[in-house]
């Protein structure tokens, strides 16, 4: 209940259009809530797990076609062209069809973007989100992102939530020093780890 209300006001304190907003807090009848926006779209971590699967269908001998070719050396004009007439195309199509291309890379710089100016605002308020990975990054279909699920965050002067030997975190994107368990050694360039090794993964497809 406390790392639940610990989320809710560190989430509520922060107003940045790639953060996702809390609406309303509150208890009904011993039942704990907070309300937030609904975002329309997928986390990172399934977005990376569709890419995945196209990597490996069009890595067979034979498969592909001229449109994904073409977008892996960054022209995205016939990619554009077939787009079912609309002016270019959601994020996941976008990517699927520029697999190793310029086109991918400058996608997944301008998501980075997005993410890094959100955690900048935390990080200027005192608030260390500790837990930044695919499955805490949400995006539109449009390429919009959000950062949610702050259930792991240190805000200013609580230490209540840390106990020694406490692992705070996801092992896979933590780095070296938040594995320590030393809470104390643990500051705002962690989560500057944890989103470049998630952009990582994003454009490789690999850990």
């Amino acid at each position: 209940l406390k790392r639940f209300q610990n989320e809710a006001q560190a989430a509520a304190g922060l107003e940045h259009p790639h953060i996702v907003p809390v609406y309303a807090i509150g208890c009904v009848t011993n039942v704990h809530y907070y309300a937030m926006r609904l975002i329309d779209g997928q986390s990172l971590a399934e977005l990376i797990t569709k890419l995945r699967e196209t990597s490996d269908s069009t890595s067979a001998p034979g498969a592909g076609t001229a449109n994904s070719r073409i977008a892996e050396d960054g022209d995205s004009s016939v990619c554009d062209a077939d787009s079912n007439g609309t002016d270019g195309m959601d994020l996941e199509r976008e990517l699927r069809l520029s697999s190793r291309g310029r086109t991918r890379a400058i996608r997944v710089a301008e998501l980075g973007i997005q993410a890094a100016e959100a955690l900048q605002h935390a990080h200027e308020s005192g608030i260390v989100h500790r837990d930044v990975k695919p499955s805490n990054l949400l995006v539109t279909r449009a390429g919009h992102l959000w950062i949610t699920d702050f259930g792991l965050a240190s805000i200013p002067g609580d230490t209540s939530l840390t106990l020694s030997g406490d692992i705070v975190g996801t092992l896979r994107y933590m780095p070296p020093e938040q594995a320590l368990v030393n809470p104390l050694t643990v500051d705002h360039r962690a989560d500057i780890y944890s989103l470049g090794v998630t952009l990582y993964e994003l454009l490789t497809l690999q850990p």
